[in-house]
């Protein structure tokens, strides 16, 4: 049984979920509200140019809008050079798909036709001789996906990490570090899969995390089961949007067949998690005319489509393993330093019995590193850090809020000096997270440096990001977007940006206290 955790309630009126959570705090309304408000106006600062593999899906969003199909005909320029036979292209039956799975796209097609109904824009035009590579519409998508989903993270880091037991301060200082310390924060401004994926998958589990029911209810869509409908149907969207997270949604059910030890549980999470997923093969069916035939299996490069036969795994190569942890180009431990302590704070908390802090968090990021280091392209390609571990790194916060409820419970100076810790993660992850994005976000293991030469392995931060900083190679923001600016006032609008980010950071915080 989890210990009980400190509250500011007496004791009995602590309602007890079924993962042996005693919940004590209830989340702040004001505070979630601020959290979400805050990240989402930090990423939209950021306004990214496209590249093959965001334009891969910003065209399947355009053509499902614009002309009511998924065939990618005359947008194929914007995600590869059919030409010269590469991109992030797949081709069937003499038409044009994009190679990714559809579910990021399928976010973004809400978000275009509201756009577009609110704006009165003319269709997305086709056949257009060159690429552009910034378009107002990329930069709303983008946000409104992507963005809104890592800031919505952050409210979730938040509540669980409250409902866990440690006060609002230390919960927001959790949340931060995840929305701004980690490499997240380049991503919220890239229309890639991983953070919508995250999103839902957390979300997911938070739903079957902290439930507030003492027995398991009998009917089979009783109201104490509404939960797990809503987790299925995230947790199988977001298989739909990253295939690779289908064993951790097993794992999930894996949880739900032993604490609620119930038939009809697991048949509801299992129906509403089939109900998600079934978009995947119809989509395949329609676009390769197999439920079973993946995008990857029509790449428009041959020799990449051999290497994706099958799913697309190899045999696990282990020499890639610390490359993925602490290595210079792809280490988790690089581009989100506060999981670096995950570790400490799984040992604590299998000391302590408290098995759901550790089980799933850990097999979470144990399949995907096994996935990615079973992959051919194992580095994934142009990214900032480990982009295929993404979706496991909020799940890794809960230990970590563990840790700080048994610190203020048992050790208020080791509380103190867990805090301090915190923020500094928080200011080196925001250090290197705000280089990368300001600088583009994406940097390649094999890539060439901006004074021309060809360097094979790369050191991002120091070959990539430091040279482009020096020579003022950077992302479009907001002020040089709009205004059409000179350089030395991109760099001002950065700078402002960073002071009044600090600065309304700090003050919220010691709000929350």
């Amino acid at each position: 049984m989890v210990n009980q955790v400190i509250s500011d309630q007496p004791l009995s009126r602590f309602q007890r979920c079924d993962t042996g959570i005693h919940l004590g705090r209830k989340p702040r309304a004001d505070i979630i509200i601020g959290l979400f408000l805050f990240l989402t106006s930090c990423y939209s600062f950021f306004w990214q140019d496209r590249d093959w593999n965001s334009a891969s899906r910003l065209m399947l969003t355009y053509a499902i809008v614009d002309r009511g199909t998924i065939y990618l005909d005359g947008l194929e320029i914007h995600a590869g050079n059919p030409s010269r036979k590469i991109g992030d292209l797949a081709v069937y039956n003499g038409h044009y798909l994009t190679e990714k799975a559809p579910g990021q796209s399928l976010l973004g097609v809400p978000v275009y036709s509201i756009w577009k109904w609110v704006t009165g824009s003319e269709d997305h035009p086709v056949n257009l001789d060159k690429a552009k590579p910034y378009w107002v519409r990329d930069y709303w998508i983008t946000i409104f996906t992507s963005g809104i989903m890592t800031a919505v993270l952050g409210g979730l880091i938040y509540s669980a990490s409250v409902h866990i037991g440690i006060r609002h301060f230390d919960a927001t200082l959790l949340a931060l570090c995840y929305g701004l310390g980690t490499y997240a924060s380049v991503y919220a401004t890239l229309f890639y899969g991983h953070q919508s994926a995250a999103c839902l998958l957390f979300g997911a589990y938070y739903l079957i995390l902290f439930r507030k029911t003492s027995h398991a209810p009998s009917g089979l869509f009783a109201k104490g089961r509404y939960h797990l409908i809503a987790a299925g149907m995230l947790a199988g969207f977001s298989v739909v949007i990253e295939m690779t997270l289908a064993p951790i949604v097993l794992c999930y059910l894996a949880v739900i067949i032993w604490k609620d030890k119930s038939k009809n549980s697991c048949v509801v999470f299992s129906l509403a998690v089939a109900t998600s997923v079934l978009i995947l093969p119809v989509y395949h069916w329609k676009a390769f005319g197999d439920p079973f035939s993946m995008g990857y299996h029509h790449i428009i490069n041959s020799q990449v489509r051999m290497v994706h036969q099958g799913v697309g795994l190899w045999g696990p190569d282990w020499s890639i393993l610390p490359r993925l942890l602490w290595g210079a180009q792809r280490g988790l431990f690089i581009y989100a330093p506060i999981s670096a302590i995950a570790v400490f704070g799984w040992l604590l908390c299998l000391l302590r019995l408290q098995w759901w802090a550790v089980i799933v968090p850990a097999f979470a990021l144990v399949s995907l590193l096994l996935v990615n280091v079973s992959h051919f392209y194992w580095a994934g390609g142009l990214s900032t850090g480990p982009r295929l571990l993404l979706p496991a790194l909020p799940l890794l916060f809960l230990p970590l809020a563990y840790v700080q409820a048994d610190f203020e419970k048992n050790r208020r100076r080791s509380a103190r000096t867990f805090r301090l810790v915190l923020v500094l993660f928080l200011f080196v992850g925001l250090t290197i997270a705000m280089n990368c994005a300001i600088t583009g976000g994406r940097f390649g293991p094999v890539n060439h440096h901006v004074s021309g030469k060809v360097s094979e392995e790369i050191h991002p931060l120091k070959d990539e990001v430091y040279s482009r900083l020096v020579v003022g190679k950077l992302t479009e923001n907001l002020v040089s977007a709009w205004f059409d600016v000179v350089p030395l006032t991109q760099w001002l609008a950065f700078f402002g940006y960073m002071i009044l980010m600090l600065s309304a950071m700090g003050w919220y915080t010691w709000r929350c206290r």
